[in-house]
């Protein structure tokens, strides 16, 4: 039931070695060579080591967690309760969880999403962004809502790929690959997302600029940091 309420409640708003020491050159093969009269040659240093291969830094997940959660579904009036999730920003989509098996909603069927953390049972609820306009077209993806009111404030998260940038011939560069979470936040003003990027832009859309700048500026708040926006937008929403 409190999954349901928490959900509604949503709906409502509408919005190696320590040594360093790596297994090649820890091999008896490699330890013999360099023991012997001929040594290596420039072409065993060149080709006879085998280069490491590249890791995966990042993962695709906005919550490598699965979090139990109740969704709603664009056509659907019953809500999905108390399966576990996870949302694929690669895939966009929501990961469910049920009998062994996963299965794949896309984004853009789900309206609302509340889940509970499986960790630190906080609370974290979701609309989908294609309810709203951006810039003469709409955001397909889910958006966090972490301060409702009349005044929301909204997170979107994409995903950056790097791909390896070693070469061969120089040895440098990284022979990872990069998944890196770039995030933007929004405020709502009658149904348009509005990009948040300076408490300036707060200002603009609050309708009490002095109030705004006045309480950032005693509090030091700046918009680069998530804690310091959802208090000054947790503040805005309080005036009267």
């Amino acid at each position: 039931m409190k999954y349901t309420a928490l959900l509604f409640g949503l709906l409502a708003f509408q919005v190696e070695a320590q040594t360093g020491l790596t297994p090649q050159l820890r091999s008896q093969f490699t330890l013999e060579r360099l023991a012997s009269s001929n040594g290596l040659s420039n072409s065993d240093i060149m080709y006879g080591v085998p280069i490491a291969p590249g890791q995966v830094v990042g993962n695709v997940y906005l919550d490598e967690k699965w979090n139990k959660a109740s969704l709603q579904l664009s056509q659907s009036e019953k809500p999905l309760e108390g399966f576990y999730v996870r949302y694929n920003l690669k895939e966009n989509g929501i990961e469910i969880r049920s009998g062994g098996r996963v299965k794949l909603i896309s984004a853009d069927k789900v309206k609302a999403l509340v889940w509970i953390d499986s960790v630190t049972s906080l609370p974290s609820y979701f609309v989908f962004g294609g309810n709203y306009q951006y810039q003469q077209s709409k955001l397909s993806t889910l958006l966090q809502v972490l301060v409702d009111g009349s005044v929301p404030l909204l997170k979107h998260i994409r995903l950056e790929i790097k791909s390896p940038t070693y070469n061969v011939a120089t040895g440098a560069g990284s022979k990872d690959t990069k998944i890196i979470k770039k995030v933007q936040y929004f405020s709502l003003q009658q149904g348009t997302l509005i990009p948040i990027k300076n408490v300036k832009d707060i200002e603009a859309l609050s309708g009490k600029p002095t109030e705004v700048r006045t309480y950032s500026k005693s509090k030091k708040l700046s918009a680069k940091s998530e804690h310091d926006l959802i208090e000054i937008f947790e503040y805005l929403n309080r005036q009267p």
